[in-house]
This record gives C-alpha cells, sequence and structure tokens, in this order.
C-alpha cells in the first residue's frame, strides 16, 4: 500500500512538472506560429527575414527584429525593412508584447491591434495601411505612443483613443482623415504630443484646455476654419503650435498668453489685425506670419496705421499720396528681391524653396549660403552629414552641415522646434548655431565656423544632437547608449565607419538588431567577457538609442536592467574588472 502511495505521488509531481514545462513551452511556440503566419502574408520577406525560419523552433528569440523576456516575444521591431504585403490579424495574439513597430514599410489593406494589454508603443508609420482606425481600444490600456503618420487611412478620427489613460504621443498625420476634430480630444488629459497634419479635417478647433501636459501640437495642412480657442492659446507647457495652411481667421492672441512658446506657424491662414510686437512674438519669424494678407505689423513691413490717415472730403492730402506712393515702391523691392532670391534658389535646386531661420543677427542671405555647398568646400564628413567652409560676402566665416537621411519620407516629429530650443542656446563650450535652412529635400546647419578643430569634434559631448538633432529629457539616456556601445565596440562614435555611418548605425546593421550577434563588433580586448554578458550589454545600449525618445527606457530603468544580470560567478566578477579596466585605458587615452 504504501509503495503504491508513494506510485501516485510520484507520478502527480512528475505531471505537474510536466505540465508546468508544456504551458511555457507551448506559449514561445504559439509565439513561434504567430510570427509564422506574419511571414507568410509579407511580400519579399527575404532577406531581411532570413532568419524567421520554421524548422528551427527552438529559436524564435533569434530571429530578426524579435526580442525575448521570460521566454516570450516581448518586442517586435520590423522598421525599415522593405516589407510588403499585408499584416494578420495574427500578430494580436502576441499577447506579451509592450513594442511592436511596423514603420517605414510598403504593407496595404486594413490593419488592426487589440487585445494586447501590455503593448506601450505603437509604430505603423510611414506604409500604405488604409481602411480606419476604429479599433478596440480598451484592450490597450497601457499603450503610451500610437504613430500612424503617413498611411492611406481615411474616415472620421477614431474616438476609441479616449479610453488610453495613459497616452503620451498620438500622430495621425499624413493620412485622408475628413470631419471635425472631436470635442472629445480635449480630454486627453496626459497627451504631451499630438498631430493631425496633413489630413482633410475641417471645422474649428476643440478646446483643448484641460490638456494641462501638451507640449507639441500640429495641425497644418488641413482645412479648419475660426478663430485660435482661448484653451488652446493658454496651455502652460505649449512649446510648438504648426497651424499653416488653414482658413483660421481673427486676431492673434495679445502678450501674455502663450508664454512657453519657442517656435510657431501660423502662416497661409485668414488671420487679421495687428500682430503684437512683444512677449514669445519677438522669437518668431516674418515667415511664421506669411500668407496671412491682412496681418500688419512692423516684423511684416506692413505697418498697421498708414490707411488710417484721414482725408479732407473729396480731396486726398499729399501727404497720403506720397506715404501710398512709398508703400507701392516697399513692396515693389520687397517682391523683386523675393524674386532674386528665388531666381537663385531655382539655381540650386530646381524648383524648390527655401526657408531660412536665424537665431543671431545675421548679414546673409539663404543664397550666399548655397554657394558654399560645393565639393570644392567639404571640410568634413559624419554621421550627421557633411561639412562644408563659406565666406560670406562680409567676410564672416561659417560652417554648412548639410544632414543626411531627412527627405520627403521623413517626418520630424518636432525637429524644428527643438532646432530651435539648440538656435538659442549659449554657452562657451557650445558652437553657436546661426540659422537653419530647408526646403523639402534638404536640411541645412549655420554654424560660426571654428578654425581650432572640426565641428564634429566640438559636438563630440552631445551625441544624440550631433546624429539626430533631436533634445529631449530622454537625451542623456541615448548619450548613455552610446557610451555603452564605445565600451563595447571599442570606438570612437563617428569617423571610423565611413561617410556618413555612425556608431549607432553601424552597429545595428552590423548585429541586425540582434543581441545575439554581439561577437560581430565586440572589442578584441573584451574576449574574457562572457558573451551572456556582453548580449546583455547590447540589448540595454539598443533600448536607449530607440529613435523615439519616448521608446527609451528612464535612467532609473537602465540602472535595474543592468543590475538584473547575474553577479555571483567568478567569471562575471573578472569580465567587470576588465569593462573598467578598459574604461580607464579609454579616459587616459
Amino acid at each position: 500500500m504504501v509503495f503504491f502511495v508513494v506510485l501516485s505521488l510520484f507520478s502527480l509531481f512528475t505531471t505537474t512538472i510536466s505540465s508546468s514545462i508544456f504551458v511555457s513551452a507551448s506559449s514561445l511556440v504559439d509565439d513561434l506560429h504567430v510570427l509564422v503566419a506574419l511571414k507568410q502574408g509579407f511580400l519579399s520577406p527575404e532577406p531581411a527575414l532570413t532568419s524567421w525560419n520554421s524548422s528551427n523552433p527552438s529559436s524564435p528569440c533569434s530571429w530578426a527584429g524579435v526580442f525575448c523576456s521570460q521566454e516570450r516575444v516581448f518586442s517586435l521591431d520590423l522598421t525599415d525593412l522593405d516589407l510588403g504585403g499585408s499584416v494578420s490579424a495574427q500578430v494580436s495574439r502576441l499577447d506579451m508584447l509592450t513594442n511592436l513597430s511596423l514603420a517605414g514599410n510598403n504593407f496595404t489593406g486594413g490593419i488592426e491591434i487589440d487585445n494586447l494589454s501590455s503593448l506601450q508603443s505603437l509604430n505603423i508609420s510611414n506604409n500604405q495601411f488604409s481602411g480606419g482606425l476604429d479599433w478596440n481600444y480598451s484592450s490597450l490600456s497601457n499603450l503610451q505612443v500610437f504613430d500612424a503618420y503617413n498611411n492611406n487611412f481615411t474616415a472620421l478620427l477614431p474616438l476609441g483613443v479616449l479610453t488610453l489613460e495613459k497616452l503620451k504621443y498620438l500622430d495621425l498625420g499624413g493620412n485622408y482623415f475628413n470631419g471635425k476634430i472631436p470635442e472629445s480630444y480635449g480630454k486627453l488629459v496626459g497627451l504631451e504630443y499630438l498631430s493631425l497634419a496633413g489630413n482633410d479635417l475641417q471645422g474649428k478647433i476643440p478646446g483643448l484646455g484641460t490638456c494641462y501636459s501638451l507640449t507639441r501640437v500640429r495641425l497644418g495642412q488641413n482645412y479648419l476654419n475660426g478663430s485660435i480657442p482661448n484653451g488652446f492659446i493658454y496651455l502652460p507647457e505649449l512649446n510648438l503650435a504648426e497651424l499653416q495652411n488653414n482658413y483660421l481667421s481673427g486676431s492673434l492672441p495679445e502678450n501674455g498668453s502663450m508664454k512657453s512658446l519657442t517656435i510657431a506657424d501660423f502662416s497661409f491662414n485668414d488671420f487679421s489685425g495687428k500682430l503684437p510686437e512683444s512677449g514669445q512674438f519677438t522669437v518668431f519669424n516674418a515667415s511664421s506670419f506669411a500668407g496671412n494678407p491682412q496681418l500688419c505689423g512692423t516684423l511684416l513691413n506692413n505697418p498697421c496705421n498708414f490707411t488710417t490717415i484721414t482725408r479732407a472730403p473729396g480731396k486726398a492730402p499729399g501727404d497720403f499720396k506720397l506715404i501710398f506712393a512709398l508703400g507701392l515702391l516697399i513692396c515693389s523691392l520687397i517682391f523683386a528681391t523675393a524674386a532674386i532670391i528665388k531666381a537663385k534658389s531655382f539655381k540650386k535646386k530646381g524648383s524648390d524653396s527655401w526657408k531660412m531661420t536665424a537665431f543671431q543677427k545675421v548679414e546673409f542671405s539663404v543664397s550666399d549660403i548655397l554657394e558654399c555647398v560645393k565639393d570644392g568646400n567639404v571640410i568634413g564628413r559624419g554621421g550627421a552629414g557633411i561639412v562644408y567652409h563659406g565666406k560670406m560676402p562680409n567676410g564672416v566665416e561659417i560652417a554648412v552641415k548639410k544632414l543626411l537621411g531627412f527627405g520627403t519620407h521623413s517626418h520630424d516629429h518636432g525637429f524644428r522646434a527643438e532646432i530651435q530650443t539648440l538656435g538659442n542656446i549659449r554657452h562657451r563650450n557650445i558652437v553657436r548655431l546661426l540659422a537653419f535652412c530647408s526646403n523639402k529635400d534638404t536640411n541645412l546647419l549655420v554654424y560660426e565656423y571654428m578654425r581650432n578643430g572640426s565641428l564634429g569634434e566640438a559636438l563630440h559631448g552631445k551625441k544624440e544632437y550631433a546624429y539626430t538633432l533631436r533634445v529631449d529629457e530622454k537625451s542623456d539616456v541615448y548619450s548613455f547608449g552610446v557610451v555603452l556601445l564605445e565600451l563595447l565596440i571599442g570606438r570612437r562614435p563617428v569617423g571610423d565607419f565611413g561617410d556618413g555611418v555612425d556608431i549607432v548605425q553601424w552597429s545595428k546593421r552590423a548585429t541586425n538588431n540582434r543581441k545575439e550577434e554581439v561577437l560581430c563588433i565586440l572589442d578584441p580586448r573584451l574576449t574574457m567577457v562572457p558573451r551572456e554578458e556582453a548580449m546583455h550589454v547590447l540589448f540595454i545600449a539598443m533600448l536607449c538609442i530607440q529613435e523615439n525618445s519616448i521608446e527609451r527606457p528612464t535612467m532609473r530603468e537602465v540602472v535595474q536592467m543592468l543590475s538584473e544580470f547575474p553577479r555571483h560567478s567568478p567569471e562575471f566578477q573578472s569580465s567587470s574588472s576588465s569593462l573598467k579596466t578598459l574604461e580607464k585605458e579609454k579616459r587616459l587615452s
């Protein structure tokens, strides 16, 4: 009897263990089947997804773009892989996903994401998805970032996003949404970034007075009308507002409102009245108000009082005629000058028009800058672009950086606002940004020329600024990720990887975004470091250098991830010493 009892208990014990192992394995196997189903719906999946081989079911976590934690797929990143076809609804079976990026491909048809309660970041931008976005957003309760920019979505703006209480970043721009902006969008109290630009939206701007966290709003290139609502004007954190190319009317807000605003675009609307000449309006460029013929003010070279001169009945005084004639002459000179600049711009860049934003008092024009951008003036190349040396007509020497990787296909997510902020920085150790020039294909940064040293060396200490021209509260996290890559690879961030390639781009290409390929980039002096430790550090570095700053961890989370790696083994202790020794050597060299 005792024997049978023991045998029964043993059988129950082994069954329980087998059952738990089966559940864990079947969950990972389920994820594998989902990935295989996704690949079957893609066009041209090779060679980008060659590693997605169902004949090797034991290692889906080593597949390109797939990241696992605790034997489950928690991140899927298929950004810029030139994939086509459709995205199967099976993707919603990856129920442990926290990050999903399908951006920068050629996916078509409809898409619906639901039942992913752990999902925090969803990026489907720069594709050809169509249909609507009327999803079950309540099943995406942890979503913080939703980027659907530059697709072919139609119908009305989705109301379901109102259930996303943690939403911070919403970009529905560059689509064909129509109708009005729902008034209820003003209840997205946690929202920090909102872009609805480049759609077919009509009606008035809703009151956004309860969206206290909003820092950037883009509503340009629609068919919006009416005046700017008070709730929008008094948002306490707002530093970027783009309302250009609409049918907005009324007067612009007086001084005392929009105190935090650092960049704005009110151009090509129907605003009227006097342009405020104090407060935040002193930092804006005249181009921010172009295309509003009923606006007047000294910044626009359109005095508000010359039409208010009274005249006696039946007789126009000579002063009025003189002022009127001078006004016509000034307008003629302005148009003539604009025509000359535009002609030179056409000569340089075909039919593309240039826009210049000056951050200092400068005595040169866009055409003067463009004369410098030629092969004979190249003085450096780096991860951000090509640097040219130039001398202005007044003798001032400048350095012009032509940025790589920005064009009609890319969108800036606040790029101009952050450039404006950088232009206002004053520090003895930071080279001054004089101006920013752009057209639809090219961006140029104009710096003061530093004769002793290269521009790349001057910018080396601000890593994310030097590479991507973005600065926000998580730029330090990005910089820390670059430092981790420097420690792993043993090379400087720029200059060692070829023209236009930096350590971030090179490491992503060399490893195909897979931590398992860390040995392909590891510094030969770190041969004693265990592969698992190097993989762990590379994984954290890749999280830190995410393109979207909201998708990066906080420094507190980075420290926690670094401390999670087992530290009890002798191998780890010796490898940690190696890392510290190598870091010390680099500081001394």
